[in-house]
Formats: C-alpha cells, sequence, structure tokens
C-alpha cells in the first residue's frame, strides 16, 4: 500500500501527462535567473572595474600636468622675482650714486616730487 501511494504521488509531481511539477518549474526558471543575473553582474562589475582604472590613470594623468604646471610656473616666477630683485638693486644703487654726485638737485628733485604729490593728494575743492 505505501508503494502505491507513493507511485500516486510521483504520478501527480510529474503530472501523469508528461509535464513538469510547477517546484521543479519554479527551480529550472530560478536557475536560469540567477545565470543571467550572474553574467550580469560580472559583466557590470568588470565595466565598472574597467571605468575606475581608467579614471584613476585619467586621474594620475592629470596630478602630473598638474604638478609639472606647477613646478614650470615656480621656476619662471623664481626666475622673475630674482631679477626683478636684481634691478632694484641697480637702480638703487644707481639712485644713490646720482643722490651723492648731485645732493642739490636729487633735492630740488624730491621737492618738486613732493610738491607735486600733495597736489594730487589736496583734492578740488
Amino acid at each position: 500500500m505505501a508503494d502505491e501511494t507513493t507511485d500516486t504521488t510521483n504520478a501527480r509531481h510529474a503530472g501523469g501527462d508528461g509535464s513538469q511539477h510547477p517546484l521543479d518549474v519554479a527551480r529550472e526558471t530560478f536557475g536560469r535567473v540567477a545565470e543571467e543575473v550572474k553574467g550580469r553582474y560580472e559583466r557590470v562589475t568588470g565595466d565598472v572595474h574597467r571605468r575606475a582604472e581608467q579614471a584613476s590613470e585619467d586621474l594620475r594623468r592629470g596630478a602630473e600636468t598638474a604638478r609639472r604646471r606647477y613646478d614650470e610656473a615656480s621656476d619662471t616666477l623664481r626666475e622673475g622675482y630674482a631679477e626683478a630683485q636684481q634691478r632694484a638693486r641697480l637702480v638703487n644703487r644707481d639712485l644713490n650714486d646720482y643722490v651723492q654726485e648731485n645732493p642739490g638737485r636729487a633735492v630740488l628733485m624730491a621737492a618738486a616730487a613732493g610738491f607735486l604729490v600733495g597736489l594730487l593728494f589736496r583734492g578740488r575743492d
């Protein structure tokens, strides 16, 4: 009798007409969907990884370019500053030499410059 019950249950699960049991269909469907999801996940993961590597490389190149431009600008600025210092020293030396050679003219020129600056800042009444 137990064998008849098992056979009846198996026949019901088999559908009797050759169709699969709904649970087996669900398992197969779930398996296919899981494989498809896994494949998509692997593709997306690969795409994300490649794009992250590309972004990292782009950032590295950008940082190198920025560092190189900063170094160039810094060098140019140092050179310009050194040149300005040298010119200021020369002007200061020349001015000192002129004042020592022509003290009277230097005093008159300073007074004239002071007078002109005073006129400019006095304003209009």
